[in-house]
């Protein structure tokens, strides 16, 4: 059983949990087992990302869905690997966890692009899910360019701590000019 904690998306720094035995696919489900996994997934990275904790700081609702694929399986260590593998799939999979279902489908969904069975958005001018997966957000018929909400900026874009910030700036003083 998850722990209280996890059940609220406030885990534990020392409670672990498990990649979920199963993918959802096709079907649209309420946050479950992913959902509360992806949360705890992303409070154990601690990610300096402005857009993971904004969307980290939104309810959970649903499950990410995936669309079947051709030729292979989606398994639970599979997706966890894609997903895990850049910090614009993260955002991407808080997007479908976190967003709402789009009225009408971007031009990149109604082909079937991207991997989410879904057009998830956040806000009316930030990409779907499926578009910022590997950081290709600008293809998104939603995504307008930045405003200076995080919502909107590139998955890229890295914000260091002061203290990062500090010791970066030094090191770059010491390079010879």
């Amino acid at each position: 059983m998850l722990d209280t904690d996890i059940a609220n998306h406030h885990p534990r720094p020392d409670y672990k949990i498990a990649v979920p035995d199963s993918v959802p696919i096709h079907i649209k489900s309420p946050a479950g087992e992913w959902a509360r996994y992806i949360k705890w997934a992303v409070n154990q990275r601690n990610h300096k990302s402005e857009l993971i904790h904004a969307l980290f700081a939104k309810p959970s609702k649903y499950e990410p869905t995936l669309r079947p694929e051709t030729g292979r399986q989606w398994t639970p260590n599979r997706f966890w690997r894609i997903t895990d593998d850049s910090r614009a799939n993260l955002e991407a999979v808080l997007i479908q966890v976190v967003g709402e279902e789009a009225t009408t489908e971007c031009k990149h969904c109604q082909q079937e692009n991207g991997p989410f069975h879904y057009c998830m958005k956040v806000d009316e001018t930030s990409a779907c899910g499926n578009c910022r997966f590997r950081g290709q957000q600008r293809r998104c018929t939603f995504y307008r360019e930045s405003s200076g909400s995080p919502l909107r900026r590139s998955p890229r874009r890295v914000l260091l701590s002061n203290e990062e910030q500090a010791q970066k700036e030094e090191e770059l003083s010491k390079l010879p000019q």
